[in-house]
């Protein structure tokens, strides 16, 4: 057994200890038995160093909120531990009937029989522990599953106790917790292996992305400091220009700066044409992503937040309202949003008055163009070739050219070449803008 693992191994087993003392004890109390059990105490957090107790230490998870979540992952880990209940024909133990498990399933009710003062006064333990239900279920850690002996009640404690794909992770691989793309969660983990230096941007551009920097790094400062902190929900930034100018490797960038994943939002996934379905999908994301120290990156924006219509067929006021809905959601999201577009235009302006930083991306330059033609051709061997020349004849982006520096590797390999020269490169490049759908002949 490695170290990591012996050491979650040591907490998790202590906080199993502890969890069982409790509920044993609230057994003995409920049937006025002679408390037989000595309560242990909690485990001190802080002499321990593993995914999850760490994640119950940064989010200042409660005692009381530790117990609910042990009593809700038990089942799937170690549920003979709370088997013995099945001995006791009691109901205020609240066991979920489940035909085909025959371990004890927790429900809601014995949530309030755990956390309760006096366990034979669940009643009372309802008003005082539905507070902490109800932050753990909008905390997205714990929910409620019905069957269909029990799907008409009304009552939320009345459903099987269900934990989060995300503390269950934290606990069975003692990993951080990072969802694969999935129908729930149409977005793939974003990275790159470039840095700020391979990226070369207009003078202006690099400005603006400097203001992002400023944000990222002083945000939890501003939370804090009461006079702003109901001005701020989060961090929402735009940036805006020709596809190939940087926009998504600067996302990337930013995420391993400062060491925050990148979830790419797959577009095709999310929007819908049947009414209400682009909502839905939508929510799924930002339900998922609630409380996480993520970066949602929305590429071609203006697929979900286009201008809405001041037609009033039912399909415009359907658009409408997915459009205002989508545009609440961003704005109650806590977390950090970047959004990319080429039709700045096309999005809707009360959307756009909403990100903190807009990041123009214009098509380079020529001086901007000789710069990264120099930086993109620098590993290769050239003979004399001119790149004022390629800068200031072909008008194209950051993407483009980088791209034809790996072709010309490409040729080079395969026609086993030692190095290429002006007109070879020129050649080459005038290929390989047919490819790209662009029309170019090399004149010297």
């Amino acid at each position: 057994m490695n170290d990591n693992l012996e050491k979650f191994y040591e907490f998790f087993q202590q906080e199993s200890f502890w969890f069982y003392s409790v509920i044993k004890s609230q057994l003995y109390l409920l049937k006025s038995e002679e408390d037989e059990v000595s309560t242990l105490n909690s485990p001190e957090l802080s002499n321990f160093d593993t995914p999850y107790s760490n994640f119950l230490l940064e989010n200042n998870i409660t005692e009381q909120e530790r117990l609910v979540l042990m009593l809700a992952v038990i089942p799937h880990i170690q549920p003979d531990l709370i088997d013995f209940l099945l001995m006791e024909n009691i109901t205020t133990l609240g066991r979920f009937q489940e035909t085909s498990v025959a371990n004890f399933i927790p429900s809601g009710y014995t949530i309030l029989f755990l956390l309760a003062e006096n366990p034979q006064d669940t009643g009372k333990s309802y008003f005082q522990n539905y507070s902490t239900i109800k932050k753990l279920v909008d905390k997205g850690y714990i929910s409620f599953e019905k069957n269909a002996s029990n799907i008409s009640s009304s009552s939320l404690l009345n459903g099987k106790l269900i934990i989060s794909d995300e503390i269950l992770h934290l606990i069975t691989s003692n990993e951080p917790f990072l969802p694969k793309y999935s129908e729930d969660f149409p977005a793939t983990l974003y990275t790159t292996e470039e840095n700020w230096d391979d990226l070369i941007l207009p003078e202006r551009t690099t400005f603006y992305l400097q203001d992002i920097s400023a944000w990222m790094r002083n945000y939890n400062t501003i939370v804090q400091d009461p006079t702003f902190k109901k001005f701020t929900k989060g961090m929402k930034f735009l940036l805006h220009g020709e596809p190939g100018t940087g926009k998504s490797i600067s996302v990337a960038l930013f995420g391993k700066d400062f060491g925050k994943p990148v979830y790419r939002i797959d577009l095709s996934q999310v929007v819908s044409k049947w009414v209400g379905e682009t909502s839905k999908n939508i929510g799924k994301i930002f339900d998922i992503a609630r409380n996480k120290d993520w970066i949602l990156f929305f590429d071609e924006g203006d697929a979900l937040f286009g201008k809405r219509t001041e037609n009033n067929s039912a399909n415009d006021r359907y658009g409408n309202q997915e459009i205002a809905y989508l545009l609440q959601r961003i704005e109650d999201h806590k977390g950090i949003i970047f959004m990319a577009t080429n039709k700045l235009p096309n999005m809707d302006k009360a959307f756009v008055r909403r990100f903190n930083v807009r990041v123009p991306f214009p098509i380079p330059d020529a001086n901007t163009r000789y710069d990264i033609w120099c930086e993109a051709f620098k590993d290769l061997e050239l003979g004399n070739v001119n790149f004022e020349y390629f800068a200031a004849k072909v008008d194209n982006t950051g993407a483009s050219i980088r791209s034809f520096a790996r072709y010309c590797k490409i040729w080079m390999l395969e026609k086993n070449m030692q190095n290429l020269d002006h007109d070879e490169v020129a050649g080459l490049l005038q290929t390989h803008l047919e490819h790209e759908g662009k029309i170019w002949s090399p004149n010297r």
